[in-house]
């Protein structure tokens, strides 16, 4: 059982094309935000668990932004765990959570594949106002 320290980005269980998805997103979003985001500094134990028998293995990854950034924190994150009939399951997700200081919407992308025919692709760009009350 491999139990190697993993980083957020390694993806380390999921197929190539969906990995590398993940890693554009996230490099994309590191990219873009680096000067408004503090380092990761949750323990490395959070930042990659796994269960003593293999079975199950994630990863965390929490970045706040600065005092004067509009992006209030990205949380990133990612799953495996092996399944009763052999298969596994694999869930990657990557958020952006803007503060007060803008109406634009928070950013949530996952992907979740319990075999490899079946993939599960969610995106939502929650509104920061409740659009009935706030049309404009």
């Amino acid at each position: 059982m491999d139990i190697t320290p993993r980083k957020y980005t390694d993806f380390p269980f999921v197929s190539a094309p969906h990995r590398n998805l993940m890693v554009d997103l996230v490099s994309t979003m590191e990219n873009r935000l680096e000067s408004q985001l503090k380092p990761c500094t949750l323990p490395s134990d959070v930042q990659y668990y796994y269960t003593p028998s293999g079975a199950s293995h994630g990863s965390l990854y929490i970045r706040s932004g600065h005092s004067s950034s509009q992006v209030d924190f990205v949380l990133g994150s990612w799953i495996h765990c092996k399944l009763p009939t052999g298969g596994a399951l694999n869930i990657t997700s990557l958020s952006a959570y803007l503060n007060a200081s803008t109406d634009a919407p928070n950013f949530l992308i996952e992907l979740i594949q319990s075999s490899p025919t079946s993939l599960v692709f969610l995106l939502d760009l929650p509104p920061r106002k409740d659009p009935v009350l706030y049309p404009e």
